[in-house]
């Protein structure tokens, strides 16, 4: 392949775990990867990350030469965009210039990322990572309806745009207008490794409580899209039916309290364990102590817990919403239900663990599908792909 001409590219995120590793997420590396592939396809380019920061000073790191990360030293998300254009300040003020201007979300980092892009003749180029057409996501925040107006308008100035799903571009096209051919899906790599350690022996590690009983897994963040209390309806009934299932809840967030909280309202306390955030390098073993995952998410672009549990061989039932219903084929690789709907999801929780070769057949053939698609040097060729294009 003919070396490319360099290209210098300004990311503009709010994930915190950039510089911090909170929340157990794998953006560093994911990125530090994303860099080894762009510059095989085109020597000395070079990424500048500009990220929401909680730390009282605007914090700098420079992981690897090519990738320089800046913080906002934001001490609440309302002063993100001031101090994201004085972050960027610092990016640019030795005289880099950059080629193309990136943002990891379509509305308030958008419109400064278009705006960003006409002050230094740059290709802009967002990114969505969730269902900004869906009716859920509106209802979630009063300021989501202005959300959805901001990010229509970015998306029809925009160079190009990148979604994650089948599903996001052709909303896109249908709800915007768009041209199919600007367009570009790229699902989120994933740097899933799996456990080297037997299913018995990552139960053991996890709890003791876990022995001779089935294991039910949810990973995530514990907010409104990805519908709680649905999940623990479905393991009431579950439970109801089979009472010796153990459900394990990893991650944390906004509502972290309020789902413990219904959990022991619901009397579910003794079959549940809530592991708080893990991190991401110690996920295998989570999922390598489940009998099956289950994901009740109201809204899901794309859905990477439904990846991971593929990769680890764990079947999963999930809801039928954008993102796992673009990856699971219903009855084969996976189990998808009306979102919503409690009895049915349970009823196909309950069908799976009490049928061990149908799981075990189930598992099988999804990490065959999964595999080639969504493998991590694929998804970064094509990302830098599009970095590297016209």
């Amino acid at each position: 392949m003919t070396p490319l001409p360099s290209v210098k590219i300004l990311m503009l995120s709010k994930d915190p775990s950039f510089l911090s590793g909170a929340g157990g997420g794998d953006a560093l590396q994911r990125h530090l990867y994303y860099l080894e592939r762009l510059r095989k396809r085109a020597p000395g380019s070079e990424i500048r990350i500009v990220t929401f920061s909680t730390s009282p000073h605007p914090v700098f790191a420079a992981p690897v030469p090519g990738l320089n990360i800046y913080g906002t030293g934001s001490w609440h998300r309302a002063f993100y965009l001031p101090n994201t254009m004085k972050a960027v300040r610092q990016a640019t003020r030795d005289g880099w210039c950059p080629d193309i201007i990136t943002t990891q979300g379509p509305y308030e980092e958008g419109l400064l990322g278009l705006f960003i892009a006409s002050s230094f003749s740059a290709r802009f180029v967002p990114q969505i990572h969730f269902d900004l057409f869906s009716p859920e996501w509106l209802k979630e925040s009063p300021w989501n309806p202005l959300r959805r107006m901001l990010a229509c308008h970015v998306l029809k100035k925009a160079d190009r745009v990148r979604v994650v799903s089948p599903g996001m571009k052709n909303d896109l096209v249908e709800h915007l207008g768009l041209s199919p051919q600007h367009i570009d899906v790229i699902p989120v790599g994933v740097s899933f490794r799996v456990t080297s350690l037997a299913a018995k022996a990552c139960r053991e590690k996890l709890s003791p409580r876990l022995e001779g009983r089935f294991c039910v897994l949810f990973v995530g963040r514990f907010c409104q899209a990805k519908n709680l209390p649905l999940w623990l309806k479905v393991a009431r009934r579950v439970l109801d039916v089979i009472p010796e299932t153990f459900f394990v809840l990893a991650g944390d967030g906004p509502l972290s309290q309020e789902v413990r909280t219904q959990a022991q309202r619901m009397g579910l306390t003794d079959a549940c364990l809530f592991l708080g955030n893990i991190p991401y390098r110690d996920l295998p073993e989570v999922y390598g102590a489940a009998d099956l995952f289950l994901l009740t998410s109201s809204h899901e672009s794309f859905g990477r817990v439904v990846l991971e549990a593929q990769l680890a061989s764990v079947p999963v039932v999930a809801t039928a919403c954008a993102g796992p219903a673009g990856i699971l084929v219903d009855g084969e690789t996976g189990r998808l239900t009306p979102p919503g709907d409690a009895d049915a999801t349970a009823a196909a929780v309950i069908n799976l663990l009490l049928d061990e070769p149908g799981r075990k057949s189930m598992a099988a053939k999804a990490l065959g599908r999964v595999e080639e698609p969504y493998g991590r040097q694929k998804l970064a060729d094509d990302l830098t792909r599009l970095w590297c294009g016209p």
